[in-house]
């Protein structure tokens, strides 16, 4: 199972391009008995936690466009200050050349 696993991250490492190691749920989710009880545990933990972030997802959904809205914001912001800045440099040295004139 560890192995499958770290195979797994390996391929999805060279597709994914972000630092964060994504989750990867680990189950068998059959209507069928476990026939390995000793790893029952985990799969039914696994399971809970796949239902659970499933559950989730609409509010994650909302703040990420929250987030995503105040990032865009920032950028405006940086943006309007960036060209506030050039625009009264060219008007200074517009204005100085005019003058030695």
């Amino acid at each position: 199972l560890m192995r499958v696993y770290g195979a797994l991250m390996w391929s999805l490492g060279s597709i994914i391009s972000s630092p964060e190691v994504p989750r990867v749920y680990i189950g068998s989710f059959w209507d069928a008995p476990f026939r390995n009880l000793g790893m029952a545990g985990l799969m039914e933990a696994e399971e809970a936690d796949l239902v659970q972030e499933l559950a989730s997802l609409p509010e994650d959904n909302v703040m990420n466009k929250i987030n995503e809205i105040a990032r865009r914001a920032r950028l405006v912001q940086v943006h309007v200050h960036l060209m506030s800045y050039m625009r009264e440099q060219v008007v200074t040295k517009w204005v100085g050349r005019r003058q030695a004139q």
